[in-house]
């Protein structure tokens, strides 16, 4: 019991007093992720010191080995992640003298506003259309950059007022369709910047005010704004936790990206980004060797001394991978561009002109990818190759694991969640690059050995999302995992049959093994692609109003929610009788409705009857005001009894 008292220790105090600290401080965040590093490295120290076999051509010493060598590679992405998380940024202040100056101008700077199409349905591309249009920035212009050719779209950009631009080919996919934009757009309205939207990403009105300001630094070639979204990505919305859990890109974009702000070397994510065209067109426009050309133009730009800021703020929403299949070809999209870089001149880990911390946060990055993946394999295999056969991943007893592993996870485990506001919860992070990790390991494969000639993969979006879709192969992977798990521990508490005699490392590895389990069960949920219950989705409005019943006879109501179909209407304590009535909607008009239920006495559920005249204005208010319909703010305790309800077969209440 005396082993534990140092990690409960470090429990207790960190308990105390993580909350009363300012995350926002770098003081702070240095005591902090301080403490977890020197933890950590007590913990490699002891791995490399005392843990290690002789290595030679057995077994044991060949997977004890490999196991080292990829933890190695695992502990220092920790420790480079740990060292620049230790300063945030906020440069909404920035903004704000950036919007200040600009309104002393006589003559703004011009955009040009790129959306990069190819193969969406109206109803995704119609949105971002409409909100671009709608910027409230007095010099742009809109261009629609389709690679899909489609007629239709050109009837609508015209109809609405955007310009509209093909091509004879599709070279070198995004990155060729933005080229051919600069050069087609160069020739008319040659603005001084380029924002880019992909065609599922809507903005805010104040996209450009609060953005176009930083440009006044000559420095600046990119401005980067985080990528939020309207809908929940596969695992919020297999787990039913979108209410209590963050889509999976909140930590990177709420921390990672401010952090690597702060020491200039944050990357442009391509849409909802600014780029300066004399800088791009310095460079030849965006590079084309690579299917993650816009994390590629960042380094080109640094290698001429041009930074990528980035700006904190809520300025587009946009729609997250649907199903779990394109949640998985985007992951491995990325993970291909970022290895495919390895293979290039202007690879930012040789290439001249940058720095060491400009270096290191691409090794940061390519970590991520290159051995976090394997790595999540390895933990998974370990137990059971040990539980099996009684081969050891790590040769110590189960007392020491206790003494040096215990006390460095917990710092690591409770400091990330503390810096990172419970976006990055262990097992949860866990769970989703288990879901990840077959389709990841295969573009490992592709980006060390075959890196070229793959062909970019577009994400699709939209599409009918009402049936259940299982992804059995992926689920029978885990499946199998789960069934091995369960089998080595039994096997280990019947004395006959036991093939471990060791009591302490038993324990440890059982501990290990259930909380696979745990990861592995979660995973499984994750890949059962639940129905979509609406076709659109619905943002919380809470937005007083009134309700036209027969003839001009008004009842006071309050609008709970709304979407481009329908609403759920708050009626002022009086059951509603008729069927056919008009709504209200703030900042929309009046429209006819047709309700469809009564969810109580107070409630109605309705169907808008026809928007045609009014659907744009309807778009506008929900997609370019800042409503959100996904939680922003993760509750772990609330998070955990849902995905525990999942686990034992009950639909959350």
């Amino acid at each position: 019991m005396s082993v534990l008292l140092p990690t409960l220790f470090i429990f207790l105090m960190l308990i105390i007093w993580l909350p009363i600290l300012p995350k926002e401080k770098t003081w702070a965040r240095i005591l902090v992720l301080g403490f977890a590093i020197a933890l950590t490295l007590r913990y490699f120290s002891w791995r490399v010191m005392i843990t290690l076999p002789s290595l030679t051509m057995s077994f044991q010493s060949l997977w004890a080995w490999v196991f080292f060598i990829f933890e190695i590679g695992a502990i220092t992405g920790l420790l480079i992640g740990l060292v620049f998380q230790s300063r945030t940024s906020n440069r909404s202040e920035e903004a704000d003298q950036g919007v200040a100056r600009l309104i002393q101008r006589d003559v703004l700077p011009s955009v040009d506003v790129f959306i990069a199409t190819y193969n969406e349905e109206l109803e995704v591309v119609e949105r971002t259309i409409v909100g671009a249009l709608s910027l409230n920035y007095p010099r742009y212009t809109v261009w629609v950059l389709d690679d899909g050719k489609r007629e239709w779209l050109r009837e609508f950009c015209a109809k609405k007022g955007a310009h509209y631009v093909t091509r004879p080919n599709n070279l070198h996919a995004k990155a060729g369709n933005i080229n051919n934009g600069l050069a087609v757009s160069k020739a008319k309205s040659n603005a001084d910047l380029i924002m880019v939207l992909d065609a599922d990403f809507v903005p805010r009105s104040n996209f450009l005010w609060r953005t176009v300001g930083f440009f006044d630094d000559e420095k600046i070639g990119i401005v980067q704004t985080p990528q939020y979204f309207f809908n929940p990505d596969p695992a919020q919305a297999n787990l039913l936790a979108d209410r209590f859990w963050v889509d999976e890109q909140r930590y990177f974009f709420d921390i990672i990206q401010p952090s690597r702000d702060a020491w200039d070397v944050a990357f442009c994510c391509g849409t909802s980004s600014v780029v300066r065209r004399r800088y791009l067109e310095e460079v030849s426009g965006f590079p084309t060797d690579s299917v993650t050309e816009d994390m590629l133009l960042t380094f080109v730009f640094l290698q001429k001394g041009y930074i990528t800021r980035y700006l904190r703020e809520r300025l587009s929403v946009g729609l997250a991978p649907e199903g779990l299949k394109e949640y998985l070809t985007q992951r491995s999209r990325w993970c291909l561009g970022t290895l495919q870089i390895l293979w290039l001149k202007s690879c930012p880990l040789w290439a001249s002109g940058l720095n060491m911390t400009q270096r290191i946060s691409f090794l940061w990055q390519t970590l991520n990818w290159v051995v976090t993946f394997p790595w999540v394999l390895l933990c998974l295999l370990a137990p059971l190759i040990f539980l099996f056969t009684g081969i050891y991943a790590i040769e110590t007893q189960g007392s020491d694991i206790i003494a040096y592993f215990a006390p460095a996870f917990v710092a690591v485990l409770m400091s990330i969640s503390w810096v990172s506001q419970n976006k990055n919860l262990i097992i949860m992070t866990d769970a989703t690059r288990l879901v990840m990790v077959f389709t990841i390991l295969n573009s490992i494969y592709q980006g060390l050995f075959r890196p070229f000639g793959q062909g970019f993969k577009v994400t699709a979006k939209g599409g009918d999302r009402s049936k259940v879709v299982i992804h059995w192969q992926l689920l029978w992977k885990l499946i199998v995992l789960f069934l091995l798990s369960l089998t080595g521990i039994t096997i280990n508490l019947i004395p006959e049959y036991a093939v471990i005699d060791n009591h302490d490392l038993f324990l440890a590895n059982l501990f290990w093994s259930f909380f696979n389990i745990i990861i592995i069960l979660i995973a499984a949920l994750i890949a059962i692609d639940l129905p979509r219950q609406r076709n659109q989705e619905r943002f919380a409005v809470h937005e007083p109003s009134k309700m036209i019943l027969d003839g001009d006879r008004g009842m006071l109501c309050l609008i709970k929610d709304l979407s481009l179909s329908g609403a759920r209407v708050q009626l002022d304590n009086k059951p509603l009788l008729s069927e056919s009535v008009q709504l209200d909607v703030p900042g929309v008009g009046r429209l006819s409705c047709k309700i469809n239920r009564h969810i109580n006495t107070q409630e109605v559920a309705i169907q808008f009857s026809d928007l045609t005249f009014n659907r744009d204005a309807m778009i506008r208010k929900l997609y370019t005001q800042g409503y959100s319909n996904v939680s922003l703010r993760a509750k772990p305790l609330k998070l955990f009894i849902i995905v525990m309800q999942r686990i034992f077969g009950r639909d959350p209440t």
